[in-house]
């Protein structure tokens, strides 16, 4: 094999004396560098490890002693992260918010159904609206129960019977959905899920099949 070689050649001279050759084992490459990154890794737990006792120690959990130079970096990188996640949920919130007003519109859109008119300012839930009275509408293609849409209108039963009939803010393993919400956990009131950007003048699925967050892609073609 490539990895084993000799130390030296036994003479080729009449009456040299013979060695003993014993083979050396050379470590694979891409080994090697696992083992030194493994070992960098170790190191640098080793230090964090021993950096936050102390500082548990001197300052009773609050230090301003200076973090080891890997740590420092990883929690750097962390920190724009997190910084990086929070700009794009909020440049998403702000598309979700002109989108919205669309959805406010009196007409819903594919259908000559007329939802209640809700004013900018009358939208937000955190607003008493006594007369508010949403449309109800589901759509017969929804109501024919198609692989797509959930087989249960939640308006149809009572609040005591909607309780935990469908699992919200979380994977639903029992039709292999992901109800989650990229803006974040939404309000379920008397067993419905409530739209977290407010209200829109419509109750019911509408066009849409699912109760809850309805996930779509839509694919593009380009040449």
């Amino acid at each position: 094999m490539d990895e084993v070689h000799e130390t030296s050649q036994p003479s080729q001279v009449s009456g040299a004396r013979n060695f003993d050759i014993q083979p050396i084992v050379k470590m694979p490459e891409q080994l090697d560098k696992r083992l030194r990154s493994l070992e960098d890794q170790v190191r640098l737990q080793a230090e964090s490890l021993n950096w936050i006792v102390n500082a548990m120690i001197e300052s009773n959990l609050y230090t301003r002693c200076l973090a080891p130079a890997g740590l420092r970096s990883e929690l750097k990188k962390e920190k724009l992260q997190k910084e990086q996640d929070s700009m794009y949920v909020q440049s998403m919130i702000s598309q979700q918010t002109e989108t919205q007003t669309k959805s406010r519109s009196v007409n819903y859109v594919g259908t000559g159904i007329k939802k209640f008119p809700v004013p900018e300012d009358m939208a937000s839930w955190d607003i008493t609206w006594p007369e508010y009275k949403p449309v109800y509408y589901e759509a017969p293609e929804v109501k024919a129960n198609p692989s797509w849409a959930d087989h249960v209108n939640l308006l149809e039963l009572s609040p005591k019977k909607r309780l935990n009939k469908i699992k919200f803010n979380a994977y639903d393993e029992s039709c292999k959905y992901n109800r989650t919400s990229y803006l974040g956990e939404y309000q379920i009131i008397d067993g419905i899920p409530r739209n977290p950007m407010g209200r829109t003048g419509m109750i019911g699925r509408g066009l849409l099949g699912r109760w809850g967050p309805n996930q779509a892609g839509d694919p593009i073609v380009t040449r």
